[in-house]
């Protein structure tokens, strides 16, 4: 008998992953800082350190890489799983659908040099050099990182987990305003080419709680139809946070991370069975025209004209700084 196993979201299991896989390829120094003191190496500072610090550049490149093929096998099982549910037979007929990494589709801005993370394409009828936005029907951008702290030691080679993300000085994911900002900018530029045609969906995926400074804005976004929500794939980081409701009864060294706000802009995926049956949804309803995702709550031509002005910034974290200032001031 044939046992279903369980598929996992994020976990501190997956992050012990990257650094295994990681340490075979790299010196330790590209994926750590070194605290001489204690001979050990760091993913991140400590709260308690308060030593001489430097810059480690070098990871990010190698988490992303590592985070976007995570994804894609994800996504490629939502597909593979979705098109054998009864209720998403209409989603897949005559639709043979795929996931690709580093969508590039002029039509959408979006060129070889700041493609897509990943999407899920109708491969049946594309030639993935030549994409034509009628062949896309959702846009991940993948915002993903190292969320809790790690120790290393390279004379025994042990691994060992030393807390989640507030027990150190980084501020991985959607922690961090520069991700937040690239991923609205990069999303008011898809929507600027699209904004006269059906927009095709756009969810930012993260790792971690937002804070209260991006609860309402993320909610507007959604609202807008600027990008159809935040998602954080780490359920198993978030025991002990609050939601948004919940923020002004909240106490205690987490006090103000975010897990999920009052219209759903940012939440925290439950489990691999929510992930599937939102994403198959938001596609379901995307190709049935039932979803409206520029919404009319503000008038095209001001949305337009707002998003117009903000793409003239020269890059993605301004465009998003200028939208946001210009949406709340009603342009």
């Amino acid at each position: 008998m044939t046992r279903n196993v369980e598929i996992q979201l994020w976990t501190k299991g997956e992050e012990a992953e990257f650094f295994r896989t990681y340490l075979k390829r790299v010196k330790p120094e590209k994926l750590f800082y070194y605290l001489k003191e204690e001979d050990l190496y760091y993913a991140y500072y400590p709260k308690s350190y308060k030593g001489k610090k430097t810059t480690l550049q070098s990871r990010n490149t190698l988490i992303g890489e590592y985070t976007e093929e995570w994804v894609w096998k994800l996504l490629s099982k939502v597909i593979e799983d979705g098109s054998k549910d009864p209720q998403f037979k209409e989603l897949f007929k005559d639709r043979n659908l795929s996931v690709i990494k580093h969508l590039v589709c002029e039509e959408l801005g979006l060129g070889s040099e700041s493609p897509a993370d990943i999407a899920i394409i109708r491969s049946d009828k594309v030639d993935k050099n030549k994409m034509n936005s009628e062949d896309i029907l959702l846009i991940f951008e993948v915002k993903m990182s190292i969320v809790w702290n790690w120790s290393y030691s390279s004379k025994t080679n042990e691994l060992e987990c030393k807390g989640d993300f507030t027990e150190h000085q980084g501020n991985p994911s959607l922690l961090r305003s520069d991700s937040m900002l690239k991923a609205i900018g990069k999303s008011l530029s898809i929507r600027l080419k699209t904004a006269e045609k059906s927009p095709i969906p756009i969810i930012v995926l993260g790792n971690t709680p937002i804070t209260e400074h991006y609860a309402e804005m993320v909610d507007k976004f959604k609202e807008k139809g600027i990008i159809q929500g935040f998602y954080s794939l780490n359920p198993s980081v978030v025991k002990g946070l609050q939601s948004a409701n919940d923020v002004a009864h909240s106490k205690g060294r987490k006090e103000g991370y975010i897990i999920k706000t009052e219209h759903e802009g940012f939440l925290t995926v439950e489990s691999y069975e929510d992930f599937k049956n939102r994403v198959l949804t938001l596609m379901k309803d995307f190709v049935e025209n039932k979803s409206v995702f520029l919404s009319c709550l503000i008038d095209k031509v001001v949305l337009g004209r707002i998003i117009e002005k903000a793409s003239k910034e020269e890059n993605y974290e301004k465009m998003a700084e200028v939208f946001v200032e210009l949406l709340q001031d009603g342009e």
